[in-house]
Parts: C-alpha cells; structure tokens; sequence
C-alpha cells in the first residue's frame, strides 16, 4: 500500500497495489506495461472514462468513489477515495 504523500512508481508485475485515501491525484508512474504505451494513450483513456465512455483502463468503484486502473491481469491499482473525475492525464509518467 502506498500512502498519498510517497511518490509512485509501478513496474510490470506489481500485481494489485492500492494508493489509500490519496486527497487530490497523486503522480503515478507506470512503466513497462504493454498496455499502456505513451501518455497520448492514458490521455485519450481517461478522457473517455470521465465521459462514461467504455475503455479498458479506468474503472469506477463503489459507487464512484474509488477508481481501479486496470493495467493487465494481475496488474492494477486502486486509487481509494480518489474518483475518475479527479484524475488528470499530467499526474501519469509512462515509460
């Protein structure tokens, strides 16, 4: 678990990691997961999930709260108290 004040960094194979009670969207770093290439990528995702559109990248979870990014079996994170509308493409590094 990481905490919202540490900075993260997620590798291929981190399998399910949660950021707990993060209290405006922290800086994340994904780095080598196939299904996520570039921030153009996670951006136009994003944007589409706060549209209600469908993707495979961002989930909402209960009841909108919470927000699960899908980074490939096992391989996600759980953003908690941390919705998708809060979330904005320039807090992502991707490698």
């Amino acid at each position: 678990m990481v905490t919202s004040n540490d900075p993260s960094a997620f590798r291929l194979g981190l399998g399910a990691e949660v950021i707990a009670n993060a209290p405006n969207a922290p800086i994340i770093e994904l780095d080598g997961f196939s299904s996520l290439t570039n921030l153009v990528q996670l951006a136009t995702l994003l944007s589409e999930a706060q549209a209600g559109q469908p993707q495979s990248l961002f989930q909402s979870t209960i009841g909108g709260q919470d927000t699960v990014i899908n980074l490939g079996n096992p391989d996600s994170i759980a953003l908690t108290n941390l919705s998708i509308g809060e979330l904005h493409a320039s807090s992502f590094m991707v490698h």
